[in-house]
């Protein structure tokens, strides 16, 4: 019994371990704001585009 609990919390610990990305910010948690135009033409010169209400909508995700 004693084993398996230890088995269990060292794998516990692995899978939590492997989980966190707090040192490593991805592109997409990174904005604060909805894109512009600018920004999405300058990722992709061909995006699909159109402005809405000060929104920008395209076919492609970013």
């Amino acid at each position: 019994m004693m084993r398996i609990l230890a088995t269990f919390f060292v794998v516990l610990f692995i899978l939590t371990g492997c989980n966190q990305s707090e040192g490593v910010p991805s592109e997409q948690s990174a904005a604060t704001h909805n894109p512009t135009a600018d920004e999405i033409l300058f990722k992709n010169p061909n995006a699909d585009i159109f402005q809405l209400g000060g929104i920008i909508y395209s076919t492609f995700a970013a």
